[in-house]
């Protein structure tokens, strides 16, 4: 999450502050710099979901408490549709060492 929002401190409030300039310097319509300034924030709301998730993910293929009672069977990509728009991201397949259905944990 924090380099999503480093990242957005960077170069995202650059692209806010541009479009802030333009509505100011050439009287744009209200309506456009609100759009603007919203898919920039969505778009930072996209990035720290993704970020989140698979840094859950990642937990998990560490954890000690999980290598105890499910492998990793391998990684895939998915994609949800949030309020944000739609992100992807990876995530770790796993099957049960004691049988059973095999999960997505990071769901």
């Amino acid at each position: 999450m924090y380099n999503s929002i480093q990242h957005f401190n960077e170069f995202g409030v650059r692209k806010i502050e541009k479009k802030v300039k333009t509505f100011v310097r050439e009287g744009k319509d209200l309506a456009d710099l609100v759009l603007g300034i919203k898919e920039d924030l969505f778009e930072l709301g996209r990035n720290i979901l993704v970020e989140i998730l698979e840094e859950m993910d990642e937990h998990l293929r560490k954890s000690g408490l999980r290598k105890n009672n499910w492998e990793i069977v391998r990684k895939d990509e998915t994609g949800i549709l949030t309020t944000f728009g739609t992100i992807r991201y990876n995530r770790t397949y796993f099957k049960p060492k004691a049988g059973g259905k095999r999960k997505y944990l990071v769901d």
